[in-house]
């Protein structure tokens, strides 16, 4: 179930984002693309920072609170709308590609899961 919801959410922000993108390819698609790529970068590098800081040990980790779950999702979903815009800019089939996104998000959601 946690899978299906992530790759839906992913799909769905993933559709908003090509339609957004679409929508202000014309003179505004490379702008959109360099504000979607330093947003991934901020994303990313704040990611890699949060994780050098927890301290690492041999406890096992604790379960991840639904707060924490829902703050990852909405990182997960900023991430694929800035992902989205990119590939209308590039003029990436809408259908395929989100078709795409959701599959490897459910994928590597189960890999996670195990």
């Amino acid at each position: 179930v946690v899978a299906a919801g992530l790759a839906a959410l992913s799909a769905v922000f993933f559709a908003l984002g090509m339609i957004i993108g679409e929508s202000l390819s014309g003179p505004l698609g490379s702008i959109l693309m360099i504000a979607a790529g330093a947003l991934l970068f901020v994303l990313g590098l704040r990611s890699v920072l949060d994780a050098r800081r927890k301290p690492e040990d041999d406890a096992p980790a604790e379960p991840m609170t639904s707060r924490e779950v829902m703050t990852k999702s909405a990182v997960l979903a900023v991430d694929n709308l800035a992902v989205g815009v990119s590939f209308a800019v590039l003029g990436a089939p809408l259908v395929m590609m989100t078709g795409i996104v959701a599959i490897q998000c459910f994928v590597a959601s189960l890999l996670g899961l195990l």
